[in-house]
């Protein structure tokens, strides 16, 4: 839990009457003014950044996999789309046929 301003001031007070300005300034400004729960620790960022890593791979391992699908499904598009040419020439030579033969 931080310290409220009020508290801080208080603070401040007493030890401006005991210790002098010098050493006070020097010691409140070794107290933090956030609180304490606020504070990430070395701890917390190592496990934090492990945890990235992990969410990292997991994520690289998953686009690996959309590329892969999207290579499949790209191919399968190619091959439909020279059938429907394929198929669209046939029926126009076709129908050229039939127009020639009238």
């Amino acid at each position: 839990m931080g310290f409220s301003e009020a508290a801080r001031h208080d603070l401040y007070t007493g030890l401006f009457e005991l210790l002098g300005p010098e050493r006070t300034e020097t010691l409140m400004s070794a107290l933090p003014i956030y609180d304490l729960d606020e504070v990430a620790t070395k701890g917390d960022i190592v496990e934090l950044r492990t945890e990235l890593k992990g969410d990292i791979a997991l994520i690289g391992a998953k686009v690996d996999t959309l590329q892969s699908e999207l290579r499949a499904t790209n191919k399968r598009l190619d091959r439909l789309i020279f059938a429907m040419i394929g198929g669209l020439t046939a029926i126009i030579v076709a129908l050229a046929g039939v127009i020639i033969n009238l």
